[in-house]
């Protein structure tokens, strides 16, 4: 325990060195120490995170969607018949998209 908190008294006085001189280098005219920082506007970050919400929700689906192939893989050969039919019954999911769930058994490899 008090390596490490040696380790960060050492760390925490080696920034404050690094705070200190930057600046003093910058005045000096060594123009690659510090560099101007460009916040994004709230339109281009808001756009960001529902990209990145976007793409999580679209991973969680397709886990999801994985995880019930898996599944119905493992029921007996009826209930995939049973299963295979409605799912090839439906032509589109509920926004008007080809359903990519398809014939579940085919991709398996496990004739039904």
């Amino acid at each position: 325990m008090m390596r490490a908190q040696a380790a960060l008294r050492r760390q925490a006085a080696l920034d404050a060195i690094k705070l200190a001189m930057n600046p003093r280098a910058w005045l000096r005219g060594e123009r690659d120490r510090m560099h101007v920082v460009h916040a994004p506007s709230l339109q281009a970050e808001s756009s960001r995170h529902l990209m990145r919400d976007r793409g999580q929700l679209q991973k969680e689906v397709l886990s999801h969607q994985d995880c019930m192939r898996k599944l119905v893989v493992c029921l007996p050969a009826p209930v995939r018949r049973r299963i295979n039919v409605r799912c090839s019954s439906r032509a589109s999911n509920v926004w008007g998209r080809p359903s990519r769930l398809g014939p579940l058994t085919a991709e398996a490899g496990n004739p039904a």
